[in-house]
């Protein structure tokens, strides 16, 4: 008789009790995130899904409701992205679903063969899948069950990354299944009884683990600098609808960005050193090439005027027009930089290599361009272009379409059915890790930022490879430029704001955080929200402006050096102790 021999003494084999054990974990999963939050739930989140993978049967029946489960928990969960498009929403839920009987499936094997306490066993396997999760496929790292936890439970996180926490979470999870599967005393050889070698162990891990999880959360955060002095910066919340943004129509651009600059007016007030507004939210391209373009568009509106009264004529126009507003977007924001003596960083497109398009029936050119970058651009307190950032890692089927870009046909049907688009929208990825530096009035000091757009800052290797390089940390805040107008009033703004602390205390440091329709603020690099906007208590769509100081911590974690190096090793420890799981099962067959 194996070591764990006795598990499979009493099987969950009846639908009811299955179909019971998953509501119940979906019900504790689904809670312990915002908009609910109440995150001690997560700490015996995953005991159904255990109880399921160690005594489930039978297999086949099994992973097919866990599977349906699986799926219907994240269409619930994700239920914003059917804003933006319904079948990529159903698509990226089914494949999400996968993850769920893959779980069980490889819990049981190991918890099953070999002599592991599921104290261990479960956040191993849990965690390894959540890695798998956020690199595949270019990676979904949304609800890791370590996301839910508070300030001090997180702090552990400059060590092994969010997967770290998650470990310590799922822990609990695995320990309630060892009290429900193990004997609690045991007769020893004297005739005495005692507690069982495997709860012994458990009990011991998950009582030092978790304590010293939380001494080492307190210790850093009474070791976080305090929010006195540091960078001051103002951050601009539009509230910009996306169909205002994918408008064509130049009089409604034009006046979104002249209440665009109405709000850096009143952000005024605080004196900041830096203004930071939402992604994409200056609807022109601001960089040289793009000014150059501009006024050959003019040129063209001068000297071939298209006739407004022809789809053709109507259409030009509207073109001609988009791109003549570049110039002029441009000079309003340098003289805004420099007449106030303050730096802006804005969101706003990049586009390179111009061609001029000759039209049949007009006889005039189109300037048109190769390649359309998301970009964060910089203007010093002169009101010069002083560094931009592209963004790097785009998000599939809303910036790009992945895997068929040799296919023509294919990419044309992902486009129509996966995206909100009706043609080829795709944005060209960044190349580099730019850093842009601001300089702190009072002291003279520069400071060095980050700025991660959209989604990027829930992605932990790349903000890693943004803060840290070869010589260490190379950056002292990350600035966050996110327009979540596709979302707006959901709760996909609070996931967003819970998972960028992850990226504060992972790196060490602040965050400024400025968002179209919310959520928009302040973290402090020990993941703490510490400064928010809001109005009459609403914090999304909603538009005004909010303050802070970001506060230098010179710190330089463990994560900043190795990464996710933790959720690497669960996801390689967890395939190899399925192998040998599988191994051992042949063996015992082989005996029988």
């Amino acid at each position: 008789m194996t070591p764990t021999a006795h598990h499979l003494r009493v099987q969950i084999a009846s639908f009811p009790a299955q179909a019971a054990l998953l509501v119940t974990w979906a019900l504790l999963s689904a809670l312990v995130y915002p908009n609910i939050n109440f995150w001690p739930l997560a700490y015996i989140a995953l005991t159904p899904l255990g109880l399921l993978a160690v005594r489930g049967k039978p297999s086949r029946r099994l992973f097919a409701l866990v599977y349906l489960a699986g799926f219907l928990w994240w269409v619930v969960m994700v239920r914003w992205l059917y804003q933006v498009t319904g079948a990529g929403y159903f698509a990226v839920s089914a494949y999400l679903g996968l993850y769920l009987p893959l779980f069980v499936g490889l819990a049981g094997v190991i918890l099953r063969r070999l002599p592991i306490p599921a104290t261990l066993g479960v956040p191993l396997v849990w965690v390894g899948l959540e890695y798998l999760r956020g690199i595949a496929l270019t990676g979904f790292p949304w609800f890791l069950l370590g996301h839910s936890q508070p300030t001090t439970m997180i702090q552990i996180a400059d060590l092994s990354g969010a997967y770290g926490v998650s470990f310590v979470v799922a822990m609990s999870g695995g320990l309630l299944i060892d009290l429900m599967l193990h004997p609690l005393v045991r007769r020893d050889g004297s005739g005495g009884k005692r507690m069982g070698r495997t709860l012994r162990l458990a009990l011991l891990c998950w009582a030092g683990v978790l304590g010293a999880t939380l001494a080492y959360g307190v210790w850093r955060i009474n070791t976080t600098p305090l929010l006195k002095g540091g960078l001051k910066v103002a951050v601009v919340q539009t509230d910009v609808t996306q169909s205002n943004k994918m408008s064509l129509d130049i009089e409604q651009r034009q006046a979104d960005f002249q209440d665009f600059m109405k709000l850096h007016e009143n952000a005024l007030a605080g004196g900041p050193t830096l203004i930071v507004s939402p992604e994409t939210m200056v609807p022109a391209g601001l960089n040289d090439a793009s000014q150059r373009a501009a006024r050959v568009a003019e040129d063209q509106l001068q000297s071939h005027p298209p006739d407004p009264e022809t789809d053709l004529g109507q259409h030009l126009l509207q073109d001609l027009q988009r791109t003549q507003m570049f110039v002029e977007t441009r000079r309003q924001l340098r003289d805004f930089a420099k007449t106030h003596g303050v730096f802006l960083l804005v969101g706003g497109h990049r586009y390179e290599h111009w061609q001029l398009f000759t039209i049949k029936g007009w006889p005039g050119v189109v300037p048109q361009p190769d390649e359309n970058y998301n970009t964060a651009f910089l203007f010093d307190t002169h009101g010069e272009l002083a560094g931009y950032y592209d963004k790097i890692h785009r998000v599939p089927f809303g910036e790009y379409v992945p895997w068929v870009e040799h296919w023509p046909w294919a990419k044309r049907m992902f486009i129509k059915y996966l995206t909100p688009y009706h043609s080829d929208y795709s944005l060209t990825a960044g190349q580099r890790l730019a850093v842009l530096t601001v300089a702190d009035p009072d002291n003279g000091r520069p400071w060095r930022i980050a700025a991660p757009i959209c989604f990027e800052d829930v992605v932990s290797y790349v903000c890693r490879r943004m803060c840290y390089g070869r010589g260490g940390k190379r950056v002292d805040v990350l600035v966050n430029l996110t327009n979540d107008g596709w979302y707006p009033g959901t709760a996909e703004g609070y996931q967003h704001e819970q998972i960028a602390r992850f990226r504060c205390v992972e790196n060490r440091v602040p965050m400024v955080r400025a968002v179209n329709r919310g959520v928009s603020g302040f973290i402090d690099s020990a993941g703490r929200v510490v400064s928010t906007f809001s109005r009459d208590g609403q914090r999304q769509m909603v538009d005004g402006t909010a303050l802070a100081h970001c506060q230098l911590d010179e710190r330089t974690p463990l994560f900043g050096w190795i990464g996710d190096a933790f959720g690497i090793s669960c996801l390689i420890l967890t395939g190899l102790l399925a192998v040998v799981a599988g191994l051992a099962g042949r063996v015992e067959r082989g005996r029988s």
